[in-house]
């Protein structure tokens, strides 16, 4: 992991977007830190970073997350939820995922 880097915080991805549009003209595909615009969950989550999932795509990065994949996948089997949920969490692979999962994990 890197010392000397900033985690990003939501006060900071308005101007990080607006970097980014000003650098279309030299790097049409450029991003300012992993933003490239804003866009509508930014305004519907109240804490955007927070909530980004694991993108596979950024899977070599410094700020990726798969390292820590293992760690994140035991805490959340060994999660157990209200004694009224039927359902056990299954792991982070939200691809295996039944509806009912996603629903749970979203409400509880």
């Amino acid at each position: 992991m890197l010392d000397n880097t900033d985690l990003r915080n939501n006060e900071d991805v308005p101007d990080f977007a607006a970097q980014a549009i000003g650098n279309r003209q030299f790097d049409p595909d450029g991003d300012v830190y992993g933003v490239k615009a804003l866009f509508r969950l930014y305004f519907m989550l109240p804490i955007m970073i927070s909530c980004m999932a694991v993108d596979p795509v950024h899977v070599g990065e410094p700020f990726s997350l798969n390292q820590v994949l293992n760690v994140v996948d035991k805490r959340l089997t060994s999660t157990r939820p209200p004694d009224f949920v039927q359902r056990f969490p299954r792991g982070i692979d939200i691809a295996q995922w039944k509806c009912l999962d996603l629903k749970l994990f979203l409400l509880y």
